[in-house]
């Protein structure tokens, strides 16, 4: 049995689309590897004691993954490695040197995103970044920070507005940006741009005229409606399937030392941006 644990409530786990999508990857490979999958979602600090003190007893499972990157869930990854349990972590902890994570590289993904605004001719790029207290959100904000830095500018902190990851704050954001005039967007998830398109079109911009918007994550929202959304496209259901076979590969070879496992993205250009003619990776670097 592997376990599959979660640090976020079930109504997050529920209306997050990243979250089923994950949980589709784990699920198919341990079906196709013989495995029975066990989720325990982590909400609460009593949450983690009860889930852990479960998961550390010997035999109870064959290995554990963690959807990790908030500072809040290393102490749990560094009892079950010192547990020795067969353990992967999707997404990089902060201290990634002792453990196995599956991730992509958010760092240049999001500088990837941002260089295309600036090629389109955005001349005040905002970001709505992820949670700060998580390496994803630390990452894609760095990203944003170096593609401004090489196009020679400044980076303006009236136009960086953390995000949760969620529609509402997506929305919330995007009107703490109206005031100073974006004309280009990278929101560092799919769910935060919706919520910020949303918000300027009701302060009567027009998409992508005015203003241009990318994403993160390419959920299968992005491609619906009249202003599908651009994004950075990462494969989340294969970051579930690799973490299940790195972490049996872990049962069966308990000397195999921790390493990293780095997935390849994808920017995907659609209505929500104005667009080049040409964007090879040679005009987006």
């Amino acid at each position: 049995t592997i376990g599959l644990i979660l640090p976020h409530s079930v109504s997050t786990f529920f209306t997050d689309p990243y979250y089923p999508n994950l949980l589709m990857g784990i699920a198919k490979a341990c079906n196709l590897y013989n495995f029975t999958l066990a989720l325990f979602l982590v909400s609460t600090k009593e949450d983690e004691a009860n889930v852990f003190s479960r998961v550390g007893r010997k035999g109870f499972l064959d290995g554990v993954i963690v959807q990790s990157g908030h500072h809040g869930d290393q102490g749990a990854i560094g009892k079950m490695v010192d547990k020795k349990i067969p353990l992967v972590v999707v997404g990089r902890p902060f201290r990634s040197d002792n453990v196995t994570y599956v991730d992509i590289d958010n760092i240049n993904a999001a500088k990837s995103a941002v260089t295309y605004l600036h090629k389109i001719g955005c001349k005040r790029m905002a970001t709505i970044t992820g949670p700060l207290d998580s390496t994803v959100g630390i990452d894609r904000l760095e990203g944003y920070r170096q593609a401004i830095k090489e196009q020679n500018g400044q980076v303006d902190d009236n136009l960086v507005v953390e995000g949760n990851f969620t529609e509402t704050g997506g929305y919330l954001a995007m009107q703490k940006l109206l005031p100073f005039q974006p004309d280009g967007v990278f929101a560092a998830s799919d769910v935060m741009a919706a919520g910020a398109m949303k918000a300027a079109e009701d302060a009567n911009l027009s998409i992508p005229k005015d203003i241009s918007f990318i994403g993160f994550d390419d959920l299968p929202a992005a491609s619906y409606g009249s202003n599908q959304l651009s994004t950075v496209r990462q494969k989340v259901a294969e970051l579930g399937q690799k973490s299940v076979e790195s972490l049996i590969e872990q049962i069966e070879d308990e000397s195999i030392a921790p390493r990293q496992i780095i997935l390849e993205t994808e920017l995907v250009i659609r209505q929500s941006c104005l667009q080049l003619l040409d964007i090879s990776p040679q005009n987006i670097k």
